[in-house]
């Protein structure tokens, strides 16, 4: 598991598309942005599984552009549930923009709270840790790296 720094919001996207490829592997991604919504991007080697967006107008919220953001982000619970191999039901409850109250009875979080990403998860088997902060190995970066990497917009 690879714990992104908060402010990749958007640029781990292209990148865990680029592990997804280059390792030959399914990677899947989310992130927050301010508390407000999350999303989960999942990739197998080149392909582009899914992405959703629990609030995919945030920030453009009127006309073509909001309707294009919501389509875009709007998650494909049955392509989750195929590469995950789970029911479409179990992914479908999770993957509803603006959804209240919790999508199972044993999940921590209600679908309102981004850390409703860690129920899905465990549902399909990614553990988040507990502590996040014992890594294994730490990536450095260099200078201006946000400007090198390809971005992809919510």
């Amino acid at each position: 598991m690879i714990i992104w720094p908060g402010y990749f919001n958007g640029t781990e996207i292209p990148l865990a598309h680029a592990l997804a490829r280059g390792l030959d592997t399914t990677v899947v991604s989310s992130h927050e942005y301010e508390e407000e919504y999350w999303t989960l991007s999942m990739f197998r080697g080149n392909e582009s599984i899914d992405r959703f967006a629990s609030w995919p107008t945030y920030f453009r919220t009127r006309g073509a552009e909001g309707r294009r953001l919501s389509r875009e982000w709007r998650g494909h619970p049955d392509r989750v549930a195929r590469a995950v191999g789970l029911p479409i039901r179990v992914i479908a409850r999770y993957l509803v923009p603006r959804a209240h109250g919790k999508a199972f009875p044993d999940d921590q979080f209600p679908r309102d709270n981004f850390w409703v990403f860690t129920d899905l998860w465990r549902r399909m088997g990614i553990m988040y840790p507990e502590r996040g902060n014992r890594y294994v190995a730490v990536l450095r970066v260099g200078d201006n790296f946000l400007d090198k990497l390809p971005a992809t917009e919510l």
